[in-house]
């Protein structure tokens, strides 16, 4: 089966995505009802642009996210309402953009995402659009889109140091209106919800007997051993030697300290 990294499904003929500035990387631009492309292209990377379709595009996201939930998404449409977008995260898209679309930014997050995608594919774990949507659906609040946005960004760089300004950022919020939005939504602080999708994280990492405890810490984010067996033990109520024994009956001689 061959590969194409970047695959567009649109509703219309835009010529925008076949003079996006991508070296090095093939785009492959196709009808929104030849979805099947998927199967014989094997996207690294999909973009639905439904143009002023949404209900369509939010259809055909979801049956593809059903049969290939590997696949990063971003949807692309003409509308914008909150409850577009909202339904959009909730499908499974990575990324919304409205359209007109700028080049330049557009570019620069499929860029992202390609290395996101290329680099998670080492570790073995990479938190599916169903765990993430657990942890947001246990909440017991909607979720406005740029939150979730943010969720999604706190995903995608789980191992890298995180700050309340980069996340701010990405909700298109300053620091402080962030601090206090993330909280009224989720019922935690910014950096207790970053540290609880390190957790989750590090759960399944520890199903892989190769994985050392101390190099598991380091890629969820933890720099410090004995800091990450202190917040595993709280949230778990097992060290993570302990958990990987009770849980996934592994006994390894990487032992908590």
């Amino acid at each position: 089966m061959s590969k194409t990294p970047i695959v567009v499904l649109e509703d219309g003929d835009d010529r925008f995505y076949s003079n996006l500035p991508i070296r090095g990387d093939s785009i492959s631009v196709h009808p929104l009802s030849q979805s099947d492309v998927i199967t014989t292209m094997n996207p690294e990377i999909l973009v639905i642009d439904c143009g002023q379709n949404p209900l369509k595009g939010l259809n055909l996201l979801k049956e593809i996210k059903t049969k290939r939930p590997d696949i990063p998404v971003i949807f692309v449409t003409e509308e914008s309402s909150e409850e577009i977008v909202i339904k959009a995260y909730k499908a499974g898209a990575r990324e919304f953009f409205k359209k007109p679309l700028d080049v330049n930014e557009f570019t620069k997050r499929l860029k992202d995402l390609l290395l996101l995608k290329r680099q998670s594919k080492g570790n073995g774990y990479s938190a599916s659009h169903k765990d993430i949507m657990k942890i947001v659906e246990s909440i017991g609040n909607e979720v406005p889109p740029n939150i979730l946005k943010v969720i999604y960004f706190m995903n995608d760089h789980l191992g890298d140091r995180l700050s309340l300004v980069d996340m701010a950022r990405e909700a298109g919020l300053s620091r402080f209106h962030f601090c206090r939005y993330f909280k009224k939504f989720t019922g935690m602080t910014p950096k207790k919800f970053l540290c609880k999708l390190r957790l989750e994280k590090a759960r399944i990492l520890l199903s892989n007997p190769e994985k050392r405890i101390s190099e598991i810490a380091i890629e969820v984010g933890f720099d410090d051993l004995s800091n990450f067996i202190r917040h595993f033990k709280k949230y778990t109520g097992f060290t993570p030697g302990s958990y990987r024994i009770q849980i996934y009956g592994i006994h390894t001689q990487d032992v908590d300290s």
